[in-house]
C-alpha cells in the first residue's frame, strides 16, 4: 500500500497529539521520582524524565519548524 506525503497540518496535529501524551509523561514520571525511596529506583526514574524531556524538546522544534514566526510579514 502507497503511503502518501502527510499535509503540514496533519504533521503538526500529530506533533501536538504527541507533546501532550509525552506532557502527560512527564508528570507521571515526575510523580514517580517523589514516590522512590531506593537508589536504584530513583536512578531509573531520573533517568525516565530526563528521556521524556528531551523528547518533548524534539517535539517542541518539530513543531517550529513547521509554524511560521509569529511577526513574519504577511
Amino acid at each position: 500500500m502507497k503511503q502518501y506525503p502527510k499535509s503540514k497540518q496533519e504533521r503538526l496535529g500529530g506533533l501536538l497529539d504527541e507533546l501532550c501524551a509525552v506532557g502527560k509523561s512527564i508528570f507521571a514520571e515526575y510523580e514517580d521520582f517523589n514516590q522512590a525511596t531506593e537508589p536504584s529506583h530513583i536512578e531509573s526514574a531520573i533517568f525516565a524524565f530526563n528521556g521524556s524531556l528531551s523528547r518533548y524538546d524534539y517535539i517542541l522544534r518539530q513543531i517550529k519548524s513547521l509554524t511560521p514566526p509569529r511577526n513574519a510579514a504577511r
